[in-house]
């Protein structure tokens, strides 16, 4: 027996929560520096949205991955039912503190920048409308496929940072243009909703490949 073999089932969970942990790490940094007072002056004389961002950032990062385990949502709907509750009201402070920041805060990026952080919030929330739309109506696909874009938006900027890091590494700050500010934020959330709509389409495929084989195997048997 392999001896990961028991992680399995929760292998999809694990893999989204050390993605998020990019995120998480650096709010952490983020939330110490500006304790210390050696954040930058828009954060030391504006903390409360930057605070506010980045707390209920966290909880969302953590929280979410969990409301893709199969053995949570077969064994125990409640907490499947709950985490969906926690995402939504956590989202509602995430996204207006965002879109207040991006409106009021010194730009960069540029219109890239801008417009980037709009597109996230405007995915982010309208996936969760439709994900609870869906599950209202018991249409649990459509639910499950809502609630991955949702998690694909909010993941967009530990995949940014997952191609900025090394970036910044191997050509320093110098390379770490407006311009390219602005394509990695999109490049962030087009990749993740790619990669949804990739897993997507896979399973459909793998769903009609099966009811193709029992329509097969059912003519056999009635011949």
């Amino acid at each position: 027996m392999n001896i990961l073999s028991p992680l399995r089932p929760w292998r999809n969970c694990i893999l989204l929560l050390l993605l998020g942990m990019i995120s998480i790490a650096l709010g952490v940094v983020q939330l110490n520096s500006i304790s210390r007072g050696e954040a930058g002056n828009t954060y030391l004389n504006t903390p409360l949205p930057v605070v506010i961002h980045i707390v209920f950032g966290i909880v969302f990062n953590l929280v979410a991955p969990f409301q893709f385990v199969k053995a949570i949502r077969q064994k125990w709907p409640k907490v499947h039912r709950l985490i969906g509750r926690i995402l939504t009201l956590v989202a509602i402070p995430v996204v207006y503190t965002a879109l207040w920041m991006n409106e009021f805060f010194p730009s960069y990026g540029g219109t890239l920048k801008y417009t980037g952080i709009i597109a996230y919030n405007i995915v982010l929330i309208g996936a969760l409308a439709l994900a609870i739309y869906y599950v209202r109506r018991k249409k649990i696909a459509q639910h499950k496929l809502w609630m991955m874009r949702a998690l694909a938006a909010a993941l967009g900027p530990a995949t940014q940072r997952l191609i900025i890091i090394p970036v910044f590494l191997m050509f320093g700050q110098e390379v770490l243009t407006d311009q390219l500010i602005g394509i990695l934020i999109w490049a962030g959330l087009i990749i993740n909703l790619v990669f949804v709509e990739i897993i997507h389409l896979r399973n459909k495929h793998e769903i009609r490949a099966k009811q193709l084989k029992n329509i097969a195997l059912t003519t056999v048997k009635s011949s």
